[in-house]
């Protein structure tokens, strides 16, 4: 066995990640520096990576060791023929130090990005010897050594140690992975495909799917076809993304073990991220072509992007989110971010992924967007005068991601919003929508989540023929006293029938104990609510005040009467503005 080999597997007996020490720190260290002086730099590389791992916690060791590993990937790069494998996994290597430990600055983007350019670019090179071109360009490979020969790739069918073939390491957008089986080391090394889609030459990744296409019949690579008809405009862009999204959806994790095997892996990220991208690109599509729609089309499209947020995450899916979401923010719909909060989450997104070509175009334009909305806010004449709105509109069409055709198609909505801006809020619409309610049914849903929005004690529908004036029932601590308020709900105005059954159905809630294994005794009140959503009538309004003052005084009964203002001024000073638009909306009831 060779001196190198032998330091680096007395560390850890035949493991190669397991825990270090600073020992096993110098160790590693010794056995880089025996194969760097060999001309080894691939092997001195990998071992260094080891190192940096093994100083963890000493932060100048952990970097020192990082730039090392860096420069001797680059070294084994550099003195290595153009058709090395050895030079693969040195620049899949390079590309995942840097962008592990030094992400963030715009001139490491941009060399991680020549990095990967030049590994994209040898990939296809050797995919032109015909036997394994679609490894190279789609599928990607696995490359290892024993530390006895050379790093050569393992070609499905071929063993080597224990470890055979198939990688399927392709759809991953250029992570990569690696490990070790007893004193073989492999690592995965992206196929070209993806690569190219990150770089956005979406010609060339198309190509590719014309020259494997066997490749792109796989559940997992299928959304890609449609996709990037869509992203070269080869057909109808909304209909192709949405046919993408649809295939991305399907991609769901396998029950079979096998069949996970067989496909060398599976990831959630189709499912996860490009499903809901490429919806989202198909609604923002049709906006082009119904500019009448833009707002709700928009906020479907941002609404399509949930959960890109955190799990599971990608660059591209995130800035698209952000942009999208700030654009509903101008628009005024949901979900959105404002200009500020959109400016804070690509700083984010930068520090995490690094800085990408257009963020400063996103930067400015969201920093516009804020001066103009705040303008229109507290200036409208001089915002108009200034001509805000249209800066804010040549900002918005130099993104990448929106550009001049779908920035005029939502050029109308954007008016129409600042024209609201100049009109004022429309704050009628909890009334409108309150009284739009005609079912008791309703009624009784609305004011339960409304209820429940306090968490409180307990709380239940308790409506049926034999309720004993008891529509809603609820439990609340107060004062550190547990109170028993009962809900008789009525829809519309109070009228003076009305009212003659509600006082029976009234005092029914006090006759009647609660019995329900569900309410803990004792309580300490007892208060009976008659609700409506409308108002009590001229006729009936002289009676209510002294009948309900009349219970108290003779019976000790407190009861209480909330009329349709009584509802508005409860969600809006309880803040429960987005848990009444959530019920309404599920009733679909208007939110507007």
């Amino acid at each position: 066995m060779n001196r190198p080999k032998q330091l680096l597997f007395e560390l850890q007996g035949t493991a190669l990640f397991g825990p270090a020490d600073p020992e096993t720190l110098e160790t590693l260290k010794q056995a880089a520096s025996l194969w760097r002086a060999e001309g080894q730099h691939l092997n001195a590389g990998f071992v260094m990576s080891l190192a940096s791992r093994a100083a963890w916690g000493n932060g100048e060791e952990v970097d020192a060791c990082t730039r090392q590993a860096i420069d001797d990937y680059l070294g084994c790069v550099n003195t290595a023929n153009v058709e090395s494998h050895e030079a693969l996994v040195a620049l899949t290597k390079v590309a995942s130090e840097v962008r592990q430990w030094f992400t963030g600055e715009a001139r490491i983007t941009a060399f991680i990005r020549s990095v990967y350019a030049e590994l994209t670019q040898r990939l296809v090179n050797l995919s032109r010897d015909g036997e394994h071109r679609c490894s190279y360009l789609v599928t990607g490979l696995q490359i290892g050594t024993d530390f006895d020969h050379p790093w050569r790739p393992i070609w499905p069918g071929e063993p080597f140690g224990t470890q055979s073939g198939p990688a399927s390491v392709g759809i991953s957008f250029g992570s990569h992975s690696e490990g070790s089986l007893g004193q073989f080391v492999w690592v995965g090394v992206p196929g070209a495909f993806s690569r190219l889609l990150r770089a956005s030459d979406y010609k060339s990744a198309f190509q590719i799917t014309e020259t494997c296409p066997d490749e792109f019949k796989s559940v997992s690579l299928a959304g890609w076809v449609p996709a990037l008809q869509g992203l070269l405009h080869l057909r109808d862009s909304a209909g192709a993304f949405d046919d993408a999204a649809r295939l991305f959806a399907a991609d769901t994790a396998p029950q079979d073990p096998a069949e996970i095997q067989k496909r060398g892996g599976w990831s959630g990220a189709n499912v996860l991220l490009w499903a809901k991208y490429f919806k989202a690109m198909s609604l923002l599509e049709q906006v082009k072509s119904d500019m009448g729609r833009a707002p709700e089309l928009v906020a479907a499209a941002s609404a399509a992007l949930t959960g890109t947020e955190s799990g599971l995450v990608d660059s591209q899916v995130s800035r698209l989110r952000v942009t999208i979401r700030a654009i509903a923010g101008v628009l005024g719909v949901t979900p959105s971010l404002s200009p500020a909060d959109a400016r804070r989450e690509l700083a984010l997104q930068a520090r995490i992924f690094g800085q990408e070509e257009g963020d400063d175009l996103g930067m400015q334009f969201f920093s516009v967007a804020e001066a103009t909305l705040d303008r229109f806010q507290r200036d409208p004449a001089r915002a108009l005068a200034d001509g805000d709105l249209q800066l804010m509109l040549t900002a918005l069409e130099r993104l990448p991601v929106v550009g001049p055709e779908l920035t005029n198609a939502i050029r109308p909505a954007v008016g129409e919003a600042a024209l609201r801006t100049l009109h004022g809020p429309v704050r009628t619409w909890l009334h409108r929508t309150l009284e739009a309610i005609r079912d008791e049914v309703q009624l009784r849903r609305v004011l339960l989540r409304l209820i429940q929005a306090s968490v409180p004690a307990y709380a239940q529908i308790r409506h049926g023929p034999i309720e004993y004036g008891k529509d809603i029932a609820v439990v609340v601590e107060k004062d550190s006293k547990r109170i028993l308020r009962l809900y008789q709900a009525k829809v519309g105005d109070i009228t003076v029938p009305v009212w003659r059954n509600a006082t029976h159905e009234l005092e029914e809630m006090f006759l009647v104990p609660l019995a329900s294994v569900q309410v803990e005794e004792p309580v300490a009140e007892r208060e009976g609510i008659l609700v409506c959503n409308g108002h009590a009538n001229v006729y009936v309004e002289p009676i209510i005040g002294p009948w309900i003052e009349e219970q108290a005084r003779a019976y000790g009964r407190r009861f209480t009467f909330m009329h349709l203002d009584d509802l508005v001024n409860w969600i809006v000073k309880d803040r429960l503005v987005n848990e009444f638009r959530a019920v309404a909306t599920e009733l679909g009831l208007p939110t507007q």
